[in-house]
């Protein structure tokens, strides 16, 4: 598809469009590698709480017949959200349970609209969960959470509440 913008769906997003411009472009310079996928769209909300979205949801991926993991991570014991005195939110990482692939990841609290383009970029590698749970992010910062998140898809939940 060699269009760009707003009339290719009802997402209107200038990021969109200026990624749809690259691919159209490529295409028309005969690079067909470079292949529109609106599943690694980021989708931000700038608002008291910042919200920012990409791929698939939990639901939507049971639709698609995925075997979901999801992991979920509080900003409240996050090192850096707490210096920050900004606290209040979260990360959810959506994978396949069988594959690892993550599917999609959902932010909401502080710098969620930087933090999602690390998972755009994953998602766009076929990075994987267990890749991702053993990777080192710097301490304290806000992106240990999306590892953090890996970790409980992977290896299962991880708190430090004592269970039963």
């Amino acid at each position: 598809m060699n269009t760009a913008g707003d009339i290719t769906s009802p997402l209107m997003l200038a990021h969109k469009s200026m990624y749809e411009g690259k691919v159209a472009v490529s295409h028309m310079l005969g690079e067909r590698e470079n292949v529109r996928n609106d599943k690694l769209m980021p989708k931000i909300i700038y608002s008291a709480y910042e919200v920012a979205s990409v791929g698939l949801t939990e639901d939507q991926a049971e639709d698609e017949g995925y075997d979901c993991a999801v992991g979920v991570v509080s900003f409240m014991s996050n090192p850096k959200a707490m210096d920050d005195g900004e606290d209040e939110g979260f990360v959810r990482l959506v994978a396949d349970r069988r594959t690892g692939n993550i599917l999609g990841c959902h932010i909401v609290g502080p710098h969620a609209g930087e933090l999602i383009h690390q998972v755009v970029h994953l998602m766009k590698a076929n990075i994987r969960t267990d890749f991702l749970a053993s990777s080192t992010f710097s301490h304290p910062s806000l992106s240990e959470s999306i590892v953090q998140c890996a970790m409980e898809v992977h290896y299962g939940p991880i708190g430090w509440v004592k269970r039963g």
